[in-house]
């Protein structure tokens, strides 16, 4: 296929087209400047109309982290990175001929759709849960599904905590265990649905291919822990102690109101992907982390 991925130049995005050509996948990657075609990847501009000729997919993977203070101004460009990009995708679907449309849409979302639901068991048929991040993803995924109307499979893939070597939160973490501050996120009972950056791109990539995929699926490993034995796990794999908790008034005053959905707990599981025969490249915790330490 010629696949087109917007957000090809981000840590998930160079992983999706590494795979991708690796699977004899032509890949089209989009970004706000003109590249020059490298590493095989021939560059377009996205704009608020965006060159999609040719394409029998697309990959979108495209939003600001809302790992960070949020403020009214933040909270406008999280919906535009996120409703506001996958209108544009969909919006420039429409104005093409029905039989030059790509098949298939793949498009992210997160597991913040849930929202905090303790213990209970998640999988893609549980409901849409309270609070602004829920608020943020159904709308992002209303967008996507416009696409459906348009002769287009959509397939909406709920984001893990992504781990993986060059990653945000991974680098974030291996920093703060090693200079000896790592710890549980408060009492630490709260669950972790991690994924690995690899199995992320190699779900994307499995919907692209896979016709009968459709929907919400949770690109999440197979095998979510609570925050405590992830901490554990992690100090182990970097011979760091991790006995500094960050309590719950600490991790409000830094980040506002993210440091509260900090402690949400999304017990996630991959029920569409493992029906669908998807093979994990990372299923285990102690074995991800230990290739990164």
């Amino acid at each position: 296929m010629k696949i087109g991925v917007i957000g090809a130049s981000g840590f998930i995005g160079k992983a999706f087209c590494k795979q991708a050509q690796e699977n004899g996948h032509e890949v089209i990657g989009y970004s706000r400047s003109q590249k020059d075609a490298s590493d095989g990847i021939e560059w377009r501009v996205f704009d608020k109309s965006p060159n999609l000729d040719g394409l029998d997919a697309i990959v979108n993977y495209a939003g600001e982290s809302v790992a960070q203070r949020w403020t009214e101004a933040k909270k406008v460009q999280f919906h535009k990175s996120r409703v506001g990009v996958t209108e544009i995708i969909v919006n420039q679907i429409k104005e093409m001929p029905a039989d030059k449309r790509p098949k298939v849409l793949v498009n992210s979302s997160a597991v913040g759709y849930y929202g905090d639901c303790a213990d209970t068991k998640l999988d893609e048929g549980s409901p849409l849960g309270p609070g602004y991040l829920a608020e943020l993803c159904q709308k992002w995924e209303q967008a996507a599904y416009e696409a459906e109307a348009l002769g287009v499979r959509v397939a909406i893939g709920r984001i893990g905590i992504v781990i993986g070597e060059g990653g945000a939160a991974w680098e974030q973490m291996k920093t703060a265990f090693k200079l000896g501050a790592g710890g549980n996120l408060s009492t630490g009972k709260q669950w972790m649905p991690w994924v690995h950056v690899d199995d992320v791109a190699g779900a994307s990539l499995y919907a692209c291919e896979t016709e009968s995929i459709k929907g919400a699926v949770n690109f999440v490993s197979p095998e979510p822990c609570r925050n405590s034995e992830f901490t554990q796990v992690l100090a182990k794999s970097l011979n760091r102690p991790a006995f500094i908790p960050a309590p719950k008034f600490a991790l409000k005053l830094l980040f506002g109101e993210f440091g509260t959905h900090l402690l949400d707990s999304y017990r996630v599981y991959p029920a569409v992907l493992e029906r669908e025969g998807y093979n994990f490249q990372h299923p285990k915790l102690k074995e991800s982390l230990a290739k990164m330490a």
